[in-house]
C-alpha cells in the first residue's frame, strides 16, 4: 500500500527546515489563505515525524464532536461542532414507497372498420380457416377434421402457450413450411426446419405423421408446379384494399384485410394472377358441389382485393393437402383442388 498523508499535508501545509509539514498550523500555503483555514483536531495522541501532538478533542456518547479536555466535555461543556452551512443538525424521516398492486390482462383489439375472411367466418359461424390470423377465433368442435388454413392462432407466441395437439397448429406449422420453400426457392424442407415446427407449434406425433404426409403430396403435386411455373411467386402477402361493394360482404366493414397464402403474377402480363390456399383437415366425404360452395366467399375476398389492384383475372385454387383427388387415379396422388375463375 501507499500512504499518500505525507505528500498531500506538504503540498498544503506551511513546512520547516526539513520540508516537513506544520500540524499546528492556522493556514494553508495558498495565496489567499487566511488565518483559520486550517486547524489541526485531534481525538488521540499520537507523533508525526518528530513532532508529538496531543488530543484536543472527544466524541460524546451519541458520536458528536466536542473540543477540549474529555471530561470536562462529559460534563457540559457541549462545544458541539456545527456543519459549515447549517447550525442546526440535519434531520430526515426515513419513508419507504408502498407496495404498488399490479394487475395485467389481455387488452382486446379495437374495434376496426376492416374485415377478413376469418371474422366473417367467424360472424356466420361457418368453417374458419387453419391458420394463423389478425384475431383469435374460437376453434370448431369438429377439430381434427375441421378444415384449416391456420388462421385460428394469433402468432407463434401464441402458439407457445396452447396445449399440444390443437387441431390447428397443424395449418399453421405447414403454411409456415410452405412461406419457407417459397422464400428460399427449395424444393424439400430440411428436417431441421420440420422438427423446428414441430417444437414451435407443438404438434403431437400424430399430426407430425400429417404434417410429412400432407408436404409430400404438396411437393409431388402438379399444382405446385403449375404456381411455380409463374415469373413471380411470392409467400404469405398482405393485403389492405378497399373491401367488396356487394351487401352480403360490406356489411362486415369498409376495408378488407388479410394475406394470401402463395401469389403468382407476371410482370410481362399485369392482367392475370394466381392464388393459391393451402387447406390442411378436412374430410373426403365432400362433394365437389359442396367444396365449391364452401370456399366461394373466401375466394371473392380475394379476387376482390386483386381486382381491385388492377388484375383482370383472377384464379384461385384451395388446395386441400390432406384430401387425395378421387378423380386421379395416379401415385403419388394429387391433393384436391377447388378452383375458381373470377
Amino acid at each position: 500500500e501507499t500512504d499518500l498523508t505525507y505528500d498531500v499535508l506538504r503540498r498544503i501545509l506551511p513546512t520547516d527546515a526539513l520540508d516537513m509539514p506544520q500540524l499546528d498550523a492556522d493556514r494553508l500555503v495558498f495565496d489567499n489563505s487566511k488565518p483559520g483555514d486550517y486547524e489541526l483536531i485531534s481525538l488521540s495522541d499520537f507523533t508525526f515525524g518528530e513532532q508529538a501532538f496531543e488530543a484536543n478533542a472527544s466524541l460524546d456518547a451519541e458520536g458528536r464532536l466536542v473540543r477540549g479536555d474529555t471530561d470536562v466535555a462529559d460534563n457540559a461543556a457541549h462545544s458541539t461542532v456545527p456543519g459549515p452551512a447549517d447550525p442546526k443538525p440535519d434531520s430526515f424521516e426515513l419513508v419507504y414507497p408502498q407496495a404498488a398492486g399490479v394487475r395485467m390482462g389481455t387488452c382486446p383489439f379495437p374495434v376496426r372498420d376492416s374485415y377478413s375472411y376469418s371474422s366473417i367466418a367467424a360472424a356466420l359461424h361457418a368453417e374458419t380457416e387453419d391458420r394463423a390470423a389478425e384475431a383469435r377465433v374460437p376453434m370448431d368442435e369438429a377439430g381434427d377434421d375441421a378444415e384449416s388454413d391456420g388462421s385460428e392462432i394469433a402468432d407463434a407466441d401464441v402458439a407457445a402457450v396452447e396445449p399440444a395437439g390443437n387441431p390447428m397448429a397443424l395449418g399453421s406449422a405447414f403454411h409456415a413450411a410452405c412461406q419457407w420453400l417459397i422464400e428460399m426457392g427449395a424444393d424439400a424442407l430440411p428436417a431441421e426446419r420440420a422438427d423446428a415446427l414441430t417444437r414451435l407449434w407443438c404438434l403431437t406425433p400424430e399430426q407430425r405423421e400429417r404434417f410429412d404426409v400432407a408436404l409430400n403430396r404438396w411437393l409431388r403435386s402438379s399444382v405446385r408446379a403449375e404456381l411455380l411455373a409463374w415469373p413471380c411467386v411470392r409467400a404469405e402477402v398482405p393485403f389492405f384494399s378497399l373491401g367488396c361493394e356487394d351487401k352480403d360482404i360490406a356489411r362486415y366493414g369498409a376495408y378488407a384485410e388479410g394475406a394470401i397464402d402463395a401469389l403468382a403474377t407476371d410482370p410481362a402480363d399485369p392482367s392475370r394472377a394466381l392464388v393459391i390456399d393451402y387447406k390442411t383437415g378436412g374430410t373426403p366425404d365432400e362433394t365437389p358441389d359442396q367444396l365449391f360452395e364452401k370456399h366461394a366467399l373466401q375466394a371473392r375476398v380475394y379476387s376482390d382485393v386483386l381486382h381491385k389492384a388492377g388484375f383482370k383475372t383472377v384464379t384461385v385454387k384451395f388446395v386441400r393437402v390432406e384430401q387425395a383427388d378421387p378423380t386421379l387415379f395416379v401415385e403419388p396422388a394429387e391433393p384436391q383442388v377447388v378452383t375458381y375463375n373470377l
